[in-house]
């Protein structure tokens, strides 16, 4: 059976099948790749979130002590009474004996120190105290109102180490019999010490947890850490990559099955690509004029079908050209179709130059040319193209043995809402023509007293260009 297929057709199909074993390797390693990448993707952004939630929540831990120290009214009054063993008791311990804050401060309003609580190992925690350090802290502060019980929570860099802040008024109960410019201010500090990090590393699943000041280069497996106004440290981490190690093990065993159809598609590729060659090859035969290389009526008409050119002509923003070689047939007669085909080329070659990227020539036949713009303005562009293209036509072009000019005539027409390209291709033909009978050196633009030029070429007398 399979002999009385020609062999054409076997090698054919025989291609085609090499082609679906090709697709279907690169699709197979394609999807292994794209979903462990998505695997590892997913595993990136959720240990993001655990780190942004576990540090808002280690900070929103810091900001809720500062709260419950600093809204309440016994620390308002042994801190304004300066009663410094209550203070310590009731405030400072949480400090120097607990592990809720690594430092307090209590300050003024006007940022001056009034208690200093730290590590049981500094000798004299006030001596740490710069009112610089919490400069932008204490300034939000003061923008808040009391009794709105709003801290100021934050990271900054002191002492060469990162913490986490708290700032707040130190509000009593009674606030609105006392004024508020009297209010001290808490300011809470906790550490993100090394201890710290493991804990959230343990907690996340992260690895190798690094406090930078600087953002890393991966700023994806990394988030800021702000203070009251801006970033001031980024937390990065290497997360885990579970999609790599799924990668490592099924990757071997996939790379088998797709060799043999990688060796095969080799000559399959080979073949597609002769094919897209071909294809190519043909499309630019059907619609290139192959004399001059400008587009022929089948090209043309490609053009004519596409969304832009149709959009352009029912808006009107086209203009027609139409340019004939005059005395062509005198020349190919004189000197032979060798001196015409020159001709041709030497013509489209200037009407290429003449026009813009974004315009079409086309060669209808014989020595009859078309340029189709596209402008909101056609008819000032078109009078410019036709212009150039006169001008250029005026060198003389030389021949086997003679030298001669390739006078052009020029007739423009002028779209407009509701007129149809054929009609536009009619009117610049009844243009050209008029052009051709009064042997004009300037364009054509097509009016109505021009229907007819066609018929009777030596009837009426030379003139310049008709309005």
């Amino acid at each position: 059976m399979f002999s009385k297929i020609p062999g054409d057709v076997v090698q054919h199909v025989y291609r085609l099948l090499l082609g679906i074993g090709i697709v279907t390797s690169a699709a197979l390693l394609t999807t292994l790749v794209i979903l462990t990448e998505r695997i590892d993707t997913q595993a990136r952004d959720e240990a993001a979130d655990r780190h942004r939630l576990l540090v808002e929540e280690w900070q929103s831990a810091l900001s809720l002590v500062v709260q419950d120290y600093a809204y309440w009214t016994l620390a308002y009054d042994v801190i304004t009474a300066r009663d410094d063993v209550a203070v310590y008791e009731n405030l400072g311990s949480g400090a120097t004996t607990s592990d809720l804050f690594d430092w307090i401060f209590f300050i003024d309003a006007d940022g001056m120190l009034i208690y200093a609580y730290g590590p049981q190992d500094v000798a004299r925690p006030e001596r740490a105290y710069d009112p610089l350090d919490f400069v932008q802290f204490i300034s939000n502060l003061r923008g808040i109102a009391p009794l709105d019980y709003t801290p100021v929570d934050g990271f900054v860099w002191w002492n060469d180490n990162l913490f986490a802040v708290s700032a707040a008024w130190v509000t009593p109960d009674n606030l609105r019999t006392r004024p508020a410019s009297d209010l001290p201010i808490m300011v809470g500090l906790k550490m993100l010490n090394a201890g710290a990090l493991s804990r959230l590393g343990t907690a996340t699943d992260a690895r190798d947890l690094t406090v930078t000041r600087a953002a890393p280069a991966r700023p994806t497996d990394a988030m800021a850490l702000r203070g009251p106004d801006r970033p001031v440290a980024w937390l990065a981490w290497i997360p885990r990559q579970p999609g790599e190690v799924i990668r490592a093990d099924v990757l071997p065993w996939m790379a088998i099955v797709c060799i043999a159809l990688l060796a095969l598609a080799m000559s399959a590729a080979r073949y597609f690509r002769h094919l897209a060659r071909l294809l190519a090859e043909a499309t630019t035969l059907a619609s290139t004029d192959q004399l001059t290389g400008l587009l022929n009526r089948a090209g043309l008409q490609a053009v004519l079908r596409t969304e832009a050119v149709k959009k352009a002509i029912a808006s009107g923003h086209v203009a027609v050209i139409s340019i004939d070689l005059n005395r062509f047939k005198q020349l190919n007669d004189a000197h032979g179709h060798k001196a015409g085909d020159m001709g041709l080329k030497v013509t489209a070659e200037r009407l290429q130059s003449s026009v813009r990227t974004e315009d079409h020539v086309a060669r209808l036949g014989g020595d009859e040319f078309l340029c189709l713009i596209m402008d909101p303005e056609p008819e000032n562009v078109a009078a410019t193209i036709s212009r150039r293209l006169l001008d250029l036509s005026e060198a003389p072009i030389t021949f086997d043995g003679f030298t001669q000019r390739l006078r052009l005539s020029v007739g423009i027409a002028v779209g407009a809402r509701g007129i149809q390209f054929e009609t536009l291709v009619q009117w610049s033909d009844e243009a050209m023509y008029w052009a051709k009978k009064r042997q004009s050196k300037d364009p054509a633009f097509y009016c109505r007293s021009m229907h007819g030029a066609q018929e009777n070429l030596t009837d009426l007398p030379r003139s310049t260009v008709a309005g």
